[in-house]
Parts: structure tokens; sequence; C-alpha cells
């Protein structure tokens, strides 16, 4: 009867993921091991259901005999808890489909079942040939993809997440991400950034630094930290923010995650990465700015860094040629100064918008990179922005 009850589940599992291409498409990633943790679990749920309503009963007519099944049912529910915690650190478990070779090989995985069932013999449709042919091409993916990514001559990616802003260096295995962007009204940072690193072959994020203490910058810290594992954490000596910044440091010690806390400028290096951390000279809310270097490629990222923060900066800071900047504020008129503009001579301005009530990019900010002869990109209207560096 049980053996009966999961081959059924088994077959409503598969039905299940051939109904629903669309979706998983859509959402962007599709569980490889879903149908095994289902069948591990699916079972336990309804009994621990039953055990849960048996102990509240019971313990009303006998407290002890009621704490035994109070126990036995927290004892399935570790079990659910164990099950899930494995199955979220098995190596793609869930492959992420976005913009990337998995999602084809998606695509490439219907194609083979429909052509199996269409051509199948006279003794019917036998599961296990399309099952192994999905099996060699999805390692024939990862292997790909994690080749490419070994052997990536450096990028610059402002990932598309809206009103937000979450920026990815890459230079071979090598990866720093400098996050400014949590769970928004529209879009959800987090699981934009770490689908784009997972999706790419990056299960590790050698370096991810933070600007500021914002809540709207910082709310998805952790749980980037619990996506993807993180080596350092590079964040600002702010006295301000003291439960939001101890909230992160807290749960960074509990995943092992190195933390730099930046009291005076700094280099943080991550193989042939390089990453400059200046401090600003906001009194009222400390933060960082950054100058990201791939060989002679560099970016400068000033975060909400305002006009008068900006020419303070510069006076103190003989800053290179800069092939890229990143718009302070989202395009805010009270940053991108022509100060600025004019210390950097960057060829191109990169505005991380989105929907927004503020008029982000504004017209002043646009026409001062105009002015300054560099080439705009603007995520709101382009998505992801993607800089290939080759030598």
């Amino acid at each position: 009867m049980f053996c009966g009850r999961l081959r059924l589940l088994c077959r409503n599992n598969w039905s299940t993921c051939l109904n629903n291409a669309d979706c998983r498409l859509y959402f962007g990633y599709v569980s490889i091991i879903g149908i095994l943790v289902n069948v591990l679990i699916f079972w336990v749920i309804s009994v621990c259901f039953i055990l849960g309503h048996i102990s509240y009963i019971v313990g009303f007519v006998a407290l002890p005999l009621g704490t035994v099944f109070g126990a036995l049912t927290s004892l399935l529910v570790r079990y659910i808890i164990a099950i899930v915690k494995l199955a979220a650190a098995v190596p793609y478990g869930a492959i992420y489909t976005k913009e990337n070779l998995f999602g084809y090989w998606l695509v490439l995985v219907y194609i083979i079942f429909i052509l199996c069932y269409v051509f199948r013999s006279k003794e019917g449709f036998r599961p296990a040939i399309p099952l192994c042919l999905a099996a060699i091409s999805l390692c024939c993916v990862i292997f790909s993809t994690g080749f490419w990514a070994e052997n990536d001559t450096g990028s610059f990616t402002a990932v598309d997440v809206g009103q937000e802003q979450s920026l990815i260096l890459t230079y071979g295995d090598a990866t720093a991400v400098i996050f400014c962007g949590g769970k928004g009204k529209n879009v959800n940072a987090v699981d934009k950034v770490s689908g784009f690193l997972l999706g790419s072959g990056r299960q590790t994020v050698d370096v991810l630094l933070l600007t500021h203490f914002d809540d709207v910058h910082v709310n998805g810290v952790e749980r980037l930290m619990s996506r993807v594992d993180v080596k350092k954490l590079v964040i600002p000596d702010d006295p301000y923010y003291k439960a939001e910044r101890e909230e992160i440091l807290k749960f960074a010690n509990k995943m092992g995650v190195e933390v730099y806390i930046i009291k005076e400028d700094a280099t943080i290096e991550a193989d042939e990465l390089k990453i400059k951390a200046y401090t600003s000279f906001s009194q009222d809310e400390p933060s960082l700015i950054y100058l990201g270097c791939i060989e002679n490629f560099e970016a400068l990222v000033s975060g909400d860094a305002g006009i008068s923060e900006e020419q303070e900066f510069i006076a103190a800071h003989d800053l290179p040629d800069a092939e890229f900047f990143v718009a302070g504020h989202h395009g805010s008129k009270t940053s991108s100064s022509q100060e600025m503009l004019n210390a950097l001579r960057a060829e191109y301005a990169v505005v991380s918008s989105g929907y927004n009530t503020y008029g982000h990019p504004t017209k002043e900010a646009l026409e001062r990179f105009s002015a300054a002869g560099m080439e705009i990109f603007r995520t709101d209207q382009l998505g992801d922005v993607i800089f290939k560096i080759a030598g």
C-alpha cells in the first residue's frame, strides 16, 4: 500500500513537472531533486498534523501523555527540517534558468520527452531513456558553465533589481558583489542576484560589500548569505544603525563569514579582483565608496553619496581615469556632480533604477552624463547591463 502511494506520488510529480514548464521558466528556477524530497517528507507532513492534533487533545486529559505525543511530533518536524537543509546544500539541486544555458537545457528536456513519447515503441513509453539523456545533457551544461566561469576574463554587471542596486564583478573563479538591495515592492533583489550567480555556475561569493546600513539597502543580506557561500563581508563603521548592523553581524558569524569593518581606506582582494573601499565624509549616515579594479578596468560605485560628499571625496583622493561610473543614488539630481564626473573622466554611466515616485533618473543627472561625453546605460530600459572585459 505504501509503495503504491509512493509510485502515485512520483507519477503526480512527473505530471506536474511536464505540465508546468512555463511556470518554471517564468519563476526562473527548477528543482532537480524536488521529487526525491517530496518522497522523503510528503508522508511525514500528514503524520505530523495528525500527531499534533492528538497531542493537543490528549494533553487536556493527561499532560504527560500529551507531552509524549508532542515530543514525537517534534522529532518528525526535525526530520523534515534536516531533509530540507540537506537538499538545499546539494550543488545544482535547483538550477536557475534565466538567460543562461540551464534555460536552454530545460527546453531541451521537454523536447526529449515529447520526442521519446511520440516515437515510443510498441511496448509503450519508457521514461528511462529520456531521463538518461536529460541527466547526460545536464552534466554537459554544468561542465560548460563551470569551464566558462573559470576562464572568465572579467565582467562587471549591474543586475536589474528595480529601484535598488546590485553589482557583480567577476574574474575567473573570483566573484565580488556590491550589494545594495533587498526585497522591494516590485522585485526581489536577492532572488535576482542569487539566480544570476548560480545560473552562471558561481556557488561562492568571495567578497560581499555593503555601502551603508539603510534598511532598504540591506534587508536582503541575510537571505543572500543563505543562498550562496559568502567568504568575506565588508561593511562601514556605522554607529547609527546599530540594530541592522548587529543583526547582520550575528548572522554572518553564524554562517562563518569573515567580516571586515572599514574604518579607514582599504583594499580588498579576491584573486585578480581588487576593490578599494573609501570611507565617506557623511556624519549622518557613514557609508563606503568603492572602486572596483579588474586589470586596467576600473569602475566607481558611490552608493547614495550626495554632491557635497562627492566634492570632499575627490578633494581628498587622486582618482584614476575610470571606464565605468555607477550613477549615485539611482540618478538623483543631488548626486553624480559635475566635479565627480570631471575627476573620473569615465566613458560609461550606468543607472540602476526602476519604477519610483522620485523621478529617478532625473533630467539634471542625465544631462550631466551627456555633457561629460558618457554613454548611458539604464537598467530600467535595458535590464541587466553586462560589461565583458577582454585583456
